[in-house]
């Protein structure tokens, strides 16, 4: 240990009576001990508080802001008795505050105690950074495995959606030969059943299309850029041209704000709910789609700036609001397919789409009065891609 203190005689009396237990390294002055500490790194300092050049507290300072010293037990030696110099000394960071004069008994126990403090506080913040050190590594490990395993599934996607794809083409092309070059001499019964095989290999090319999109969405990055909104919402309708014509709906939105964004990513976002509220539209009701826009401010530190709100509303046949946690999952349906095509991704692309932007998508609906879908995202982006 090391002992700071000008008085010659004290420092020799406080070192005679602690050198039968521990090796004692004296210093004369504040400037002194630190310089000492600096070359012994002692497991405990004992000062004086009164002393020239660098007094006790002002060593205390210097050792509590020095990287590899401030965990460093502190006894403070003072003369000044009473409960304000010791409040003093323990704000100011000292482990321990002994009044002149002291016995040796209580010496010998402040010392001894707090040096078996500091060696159980060291093991266990060792034993605690090893224990970080043995997480942090496996983390490592798992995060390689997932990626590892990411990049399998991604190459699996795209295998698997080429090669089953190749005999559904065929199947829908021997299906259509059948009905061009036979359809004539065949019964009424055998076109329908070719008929619904057609359907269902059109809906196994839209799984096949859905399923790629969804595993392959997080695997490139895409660079961000100010997305005009009504852009987007023009692309969407001129895509979608055929569809809107045919149920003569109606798409209605006033002048709507840029943000910051992954354009093929916003668009397949609107095109996905657009496209959902025209598939679940009323058979007796041409649909109407109203795109609202508001500008908020965010709620807390992590969404300080404006945060744009769109809204989405249809007339369509709606769903129980039961379901509106469920109607964002994977593969999620709640109509019959025979009766509403569809793969059951075009949802979970959404929240995809949006969690990636940093924002978030709710839901809201009534049986036979309609869907409302809630997107908040942020106006601005602090990354140049996502």
């Amino acid at each position: 240990m090391l002992l700071a203190d000008d008085n010659a005689d004290m420092r020799e009396y406080v070192k005679r009576l602690l050198s039968r237990q521990f090796v004692v390294i004296t210093a004369m002055d504040g400037e002194d001990a630190y310089n000492k500490v600096l070359q012994y790194r002692p497991d405990l300092l004992l000062t004086d508080v009164m002393m020239p050049r660098l007094d006790g507290f002002g060593l205390l300072g210097k050792i509590r802001h020095h990287p590899d010293l401030r965990h460093m037990p502190v006894i403070v030696l003072s003369a000044r008795a009473g409960e304000e110099a010791k409040v003093e000394g323990l704000e100011a960071g000292v482990d321990d505050y002994l009044i002149k004069p002291f016995t040796a008994r209580e010496l010998l126990a402040r010392v001894d105690a707090n040096i078996r403090i500091a060696r159980s506080r060291g093991e266990h913040a060792r034993q605690l950074e090893r224990e970080v050190k043995r997480q942090t590594a496996a983390l490592r490990d798992i995060n390689h495995s997932l990626l590892q395993s990411n990049d399998d599934l991604q190459q699996f996607a795209h295998v698997a959606s080429h090669d089953l794809k190749e005999p559904v083409r065929k199947i829908r092309t021997f299906s259509n030969r059948l009905l061009e070059e036979f359809g004539a001499m065949m019964p009424p019964q055998a076109r329908l059943f070719l008929s619904k095989i057609e359907q269902s290999t059109q809906r196994m090319v839209m799984m096949i299309d859905g399923v790629l999109a969804y595993s392959t969405l997080n695997g490139s990055e895409q660079t961000i850029e100010s997305v005009d909104l009504n852009q987007i919402v023009g692309y969407v309708e001129g895509d979608l041209e055929l569809a809107i014509d045919e149920k003569k709906a109606t798409i209605i939105h006033g002048v709507l704000p840029r943000l910051d964004g992954a354009p093929v990513l916003i668009y397949q976002l609107f095109y996905n709910l657009i496209n959902n509220s025209l598939k679940f539209a009323r058979s007796d009701t041409p649909p109407v789609i109203v795109i609202v826009a508001n500008l908020l401010h965010g709620q807390d530190e992590e969404q300080d700036g404006e945060i744009v709100e769109l809204v989405i509303r249809d007339n369509g046949i709606g769903f129980d609001q039961e379901h509106t946690e469920r109607i964002f999952n994977t593969f999620a349906r709640l109509h019959a397919r025979d009766k509403y095509e569809g793969t059951g991704l075009g949802l979970a692309l959404c929240r995809k789409i949006v969690e990636r932007h940093g924002g978030s998508i709710s839901a809201s609906g009534e049986r036979d009065k309609g869907a409302s879908f809630t997107i908040r995202l942020p106006r601005t982006q602090d990354r140049k891609s996502i």
